[in-house]
């Protein structure tokens, strides 16, 4: 599953900010856009 430690630590070491595992609701992602965004 994409939930794992292991895809979580190498997103990270890519730069991710976020990290988001399925299953997510619109609003989820609304308010992870938000955050990023500083709004």
């Amino acid at each position: 599953a994409r939930g794992q430690t292991r895809d979580r630590e190498m997103a990270e070491r890519a730069g991710a900010s976020r990290y988001m595992t399925k299953p997510f609701s619109n609003a989820d992602v609304l308010d992870a856009v938000r955050a990023l965004a500083g709004t």
